[in-house]
């Protein structure tokens, strides 16, 4: 049977799909030798806001995410 389901279950495939995306584009803008921060924030700074109280952090928006790793 199939039913509504939301919260963080749910989202993980999204956001780690979205994650392996960025990590095959970043490039360690700050010297520390890791991305893992520049896809970090890519991710949080592109997520569209949702107009649901107690959501986490937005709906995630894969072509901003790279638009901003980018530069673009």
């Amino acid at each position: 049977e199939y039913g509504y389901k939301t919260g963080t279950s749910q989202a993980v495939a999204y956001v780690s799909g979205l994650a392996g995306l960025l990590y095959s584009i970043a490039v360690d803008t700050d010297g520390d030798g890791q991305v893992n921060d520049e896809v970090r924030a890519a991710i949080e700074g592109s997520c569209q806001p949702l107009q649901t109280v107690g959501v986490g952090g937005g709906l995630v928006d894969a072509m901003e995410a790279v638009e901003m790793l980018n530069g673009w």
